[in-house]
């Protein structure tokens, strides 16, 4: 019809212009993207050191390498979507990336938990491994809280969850509040995946380049690198 081919043209108009450069001229936005990209950097530096000396360890398998991959899409595309304003899915990539995340650390270690559909059976499965041990304890218990958190905010409980886009032309767009409350949410979950590979994998620390270990160890809060390193933590 006439119509759907002239909404169609100003789709493609619409295509065509699409930039985020407005957004990037607030300082708030600019804020919260530095934030989000500092630990967004220091997680695909430490998976990329892990894949690095992978081929001389093995400590992981295949498939959790393949899982420890789309663990970091996950978590970029949280980001991306989070850029364009597109809140909602932002959330829905980062619990994504809960699932690919456990796979990824447990898998090596008990395969069942690549054909678990479960994420409830999925954690007990986790909580008895020794990826999830230790030091890694406390963390995967707050990984396994934010996971309830972000099913929340996925299922949109509330009506004050709903995002209600009903035109393109809404984005890209930034709402502070909104934008501040993702990023804090991301901070902290990207921090306890950090903690939890840093807790299996401390002997990867003297093997990693010095300059990506120092990206990685500067990653995270004080308090978190000394529950896992003690006195050697920087």
């Amino acid at each position: 019809m006439r119509e759907t081919r002239a909404d169609f043209d100003e789709l493609k108009e619409f295509v065509r212009g699409y930039g985020i450069a407005p957004s990037v001229t607030d300082d708030s936005f600019v804020d919260n993207l530095r934030i989000g990209h500092k630990r967004l950097f220091g997680f695909l530096t430490f998976v990329g050191e892990i894949a690095s000396t992978n081929c001389s360890t093995n400590k992981f398998s295949d498939d959790s390498m393949s899982y420890f991959a789309e663990c970091s899409s996950d978590v970029a595309q949280a980001v991306f979507c989070w850029i364009h304003g597109a809140y909602k899915p932002a959330y829905l990539s980062l619990r994504s990336s809960i699932e690919t995340f456990i796979k990824a650390v447990v898998c090596t270690e008990d395969p069942t938990v690549l054909t678990e559909k479960s994420m409830y059976e999925l954690f007990d499965i986790a909580k008895k491994s020794e990826s999830c041990s230790g030091q890694a304890v406390d963390h995967f218990t707050k990984i396994k809280e934010m996971y309830a958190q972000l099913c929340g905010i996925a299922h949109s409980a509330t009506a004050a969850r709903f995002t209600q886009v009903c035109a393109f032309r809404m984005f890209p767009k930034f709402e502070e509040t909104d934008a501040g409350t993702f990023i804090s949410c991301f901070v902290s979950l990207v921090d306890r995946f950090i903690a939890v590979l840093l807790a299996g994998n401390r002997n990867l620390l003297p093997l990693m380049h010095f300059r990506n270990r120092q990206i990685v160890l500067e990653t995270l809060p004080q308090q978190i690198k000394r529950s896992i390193l003690g006195e050697e933590a920087p």
